[in-house]
């Protein structure tokens, strides 16, 4: 298996040119065989809809089919939540690089263990009155 290379201020410049986000279904048109993806949808007071266009998905078979759809949800999905994922890629990172050199705060994991571990306590039954 081939590690995996991922260039982050390249990924953050790309995302910087492109249409912001969120990203969404192109709900202003009827397209039969294809799915529009925007940004900005929006509606005016007369009721014409009105949007950014991105880019139209289809696999030209002149229907809409599931893996159309799903090739759809991935591109949001994965566009939408791209940013979130990088900053959450970055803290790991430094996280393993302060682990690496014993600059890491154990205050930080304790904190995370206490929360987990509180989540998973009941709550205790409630005391009746009287």
């Amino acid at each position: 298996m081939r590690a995996m290379t991922l260039n982050i201020p390249e990924l953050r410049k790309l995302l910087a040119e492109a249409t912001p986000r969120p990203w969404e279904v192109a709900t202003y048109t009827d397209s039969d065989y294809s799915i529009e993806i925007c940004h900005g949808l929006s509606i005016a007071p007369n009721g014409i809809k009105t949007a950014e266009w991105i880019c139209e998905v289809g696999d030209g078979t002149g229907c809409i089919s599931e893996v159309v759809e799903a090739n759809v949800n991935l591109i949001l999905a994965t566009i939408n939540a791209l940013p979130d994922l990088l900053d959450e890629i970055e803290r790991l990172r430094m996280a393993l690089v302060s682990i690496r050199d014993g600059t890491y705060s154990t205050a930080h994991s304790e904190r995370g263990a206490a929360r987990v571990a509180l989540a998973g306590q009941k709550k205790p039954d409630a005391k009746p009155n009287g």
